[in-house]
């Protein structure tokens, strides 16, 4: 059996059409018909039925309300419409007056799929500890951005959250930003795949938690006022961690809470300056953006045989500080099954808002969020920042599709015969390559070989850190159907069992072939035991404990 802390699993069937009586459910399975150029980005990772069929028994079912800024994205609003069942007049009109009336339509769709289908077992929603079967499927709620509570400014969050905190199914956990600006925390950068030009809420600006943030945090943790909502640190800004870490364990009330930090990967480094800073590749300040963009070399991690692996360092991912406070709080980390955040994307950049930037660089972090007029709605200026931003807007797109030479510009028809073309000229066998694997003994590509190694290397990263204790507090938290590059070898949830069989066999290799103090250095003790905690056993105990 299997747990997965970060989910998605009707998020993409939601999509399928704006009446709510007539989308697919969300045990409907999807495939895209040129998955050799977009991976398998827009297939289902985590529908009910490949749950169903993995024996994830135990999935948290995160609600996420697309933004504002998203029908801006080619990939969604032109080509997924085409290769896939999405509506293109759902994707394409995203606006932030919908986002709680989206969010109770994304919860009533998923409940009107919960009964099973031939084959598979129904799907419960479980609020507590008790309603939690372990010979049944179970899904717990989360939501993924607060923007549902504040989509305009007349909106009262609290008000909202408090109905949460009373709503029909148990919110386990929030997720306090994501991709576009809020007014409780900056966010750190992760939309790539939009010109900031265009959208400028997509770039961080001010520094750190705001009054209201740290108001909302507050009334989430309240059971006087309903049930508890854990707060998920994914996607808030370092400094907005900091700021948190430091502000929750100075408040006796809130110290004992659980962190929980729901898909992640890991920097392999710790959020100290100089620490940061020697991974600098380039740094820019883009004047009328009002933003530095900060151009990475990426961190070594674990060798095995010729394969290396890497880190990414953007400050989406966990500082070895992170790690630690986490860990502290008796909380819980999910390792995501995005190759970009595990380190194999080799050209990772973010933006910084400039007041957060130059605060981090200087080690005077504000105590209190500091909030400017965001320079970023000026229209770019420079043409040479303009070509900056344009070849940034490229590299991302590239993150995510193969097709050479990719430009987002062309028209959707060139993009679309040069995608046949590639197709019949090349086809998609250079990606499936198969050779024998020397150190694990199983038939894997290459490609598929070092994937898995970047997993161990984030997994083992937060051993190391955290120490043995960490082994108890670790799982897998892939979001799976939220739009992830999947790992090659391991691209849906389907594949879980043979992650747990390839993990195995990596680590034990590492251990022989990393010499005295190895298990020590990463606290290996009973692999098979280890694994089947990170795999099943730490989630499950967390909710029971916390749901």
């Amino acid at each position: 059996m299997y747990f997965d802390l970060h989910t998605h699993p009707a998020f993409k069937s939601y999509l399928t059409d704006e009446q709510l009586g007539e989308k697919d459910d969300a045990w409907t399975t999807y495939r895209n018909c040129i998955d050799f150029a977009v991976g398998n980005i827009i297939d289902s990772q985590a529908s009910l039925r490949q749950l169903d069929r993995s024996q994830t028994r135990t999935a948290v079912a995160a609600i996420y309300v697309m933004e504002d800024g998203l029908d801006e994205i080619f990939l969604i609003t032109r080509l997924a419409p085409v290769i896939s069942h999405l509506d293109k007049d759902i994707v394409r009109d995203i606006r932030p007056v919908q986002y709680w009336r989206r969010f109770l339509e994304k919860v009533k769709h998923l409940e009107n799929s919960l009964p099973a289908r031939r084959p598979g077992k129904a799907f419960r929603i479980a609020s507590t500890a008790g309603e939690l079967s372990k010979d049944e499927n179970n899904l717990i709620l989360a939501i993924e951005g607060a923007h549902i509570l504040k989509a305009e400014e007349t909106d009262d969050p609290l008000l909202r959250l408090d109905y949460l905190k009373s709503f029909r199914h148990k919110v386990f956990y929030l997720t306090l930003c994501h991709f576009a600006r809020n007014s409780f925390c900056n966010q750190a950068f992760a939309m790539k795949l939009v010109n900031p030009k265009k959208v400028p809420g997509f770039l961080p600006f001010g520094t750190g938690l705001t009054d209201e943030g740290k108001a909302v945090i507050r009334r989430a943790y309240d059971t006087a006022r309903g049930r508890r909502i854990l707060i998920d640190v994914k996607h808030m800004s370092l400094s907005g961690r900091q700021q948190f870490y430091a502000w929750k364990k100075a408040d006796p009330s809130m110290r004992d809470i659980p962190i929980i930090a729901s898909h992640v990967g890991v920097t392999g480094m710790s959020w100290e300056r100089d620490a940061r800073r020697a991974f600098y590749k380039e740094t820019e300040y883009l004047r009328d953006l009002d933003q530095y963009v900060v151009k990475y070399k990426r961190p070594k991690g674990l060798k095995l045989e010729k394969l290396k692996s890497y880190f990414t360092p953007t400050t989406i991912n966990l500082f070895d500080e992170d790690i630690k406070e986490i860990i502290e709080s008796g909380g819980l980390i999910g390792i995501m099954m995005d190759q970009r955040q595990l380190g194999v994307s080799k050209k990772p950049f973010e933006y910084f808002a400039a007041a957060d930037f130059n605060a981090l660089e200087t080690g005077n972090l504000p105590t209190e969020y500091r909030l400017a007029p965001p320079a970023a709605d000026k229209v770019l200026a420079g043409e040479a920042e303009e070509e900056e931003v344009e070849d940034l807007t490229q590299r991302g797109y590239r993150e995510l599709l193969t097709l050479p030479n990719l430009d987002v510009r062309e028209t959707f028809h060139d993009f679309t015969e040069r995608a046949r073309s590639f197709f019949k000229e090349d086809g998609p066998e250079q990606y499936y390559v198969t050779e024998r694997s020397s150190y694990t003994g199983l038939t894997m590509s290459k490609r598929k070989r070092r994937h898995l190694l970047h997993i161990a290397n984030n997994l083992l990263h937060v051993a190391k850190v955290g120490g043995a204790t960490a082994w108890r507090h670790v799982c897998l938290g892939s979001d799976f159907d939220g739009l992830v590059d999947a790992p090659n070898n391991c691209q849906n949830v389907t594949e879980y069992r043979d992650l747990e069989v390839q993990l195995y066999h990596v680590i034990t290799q590492l251990i022989e072939a990393g010499g005295p103090g190895f298990r020590e250095r990463y606290h290996l003790g009973d692999v098979r035991w280890q694994l089947r905690r990170f795999m099943y056993d730490n989630g499950r105990d967390f909710v029971e404990k916390h749901l």
